[in-house]
């Protein structure tokens, strides 16, 4: 299934534009693709950001309480 489509208009130059038409340069591909490695950029660094709070977090745990954790979980499984 296709995804659905949007249009966004953005303002360049005209010389801009009329010298990437002449080398045949999809503006729109290149649009697309700079709006997609943006957001990728973006959710890569909340990623890191979350990824570190979670770090801060784990390391206040001691090893005795995980190890406790996961023999309980282990006891409460059926197979």
């Amino acid at each position: 299934m296709a995804k659905a489509m949007v249009t966004i208009s953005a303002k360049v130059e005209e010389e801009l534009k009329k010298k990437l038409q002449a080398h045949g340069v999809s503006i729109s591909e290149v649009v697309r693709k700079a709006l997609q490695d943006e957001l990728k950029k973006i959710e890569e660094e909340e990623l890191k950001r979350s990824l570190a709070e979670a770090s801060v977090v784990l390391k206040s745990v001691k090893p005795e309480r995980i190890v406790e954790v996961i023999r309980k979980s282990r006891e409460e499984r059926t197979w």
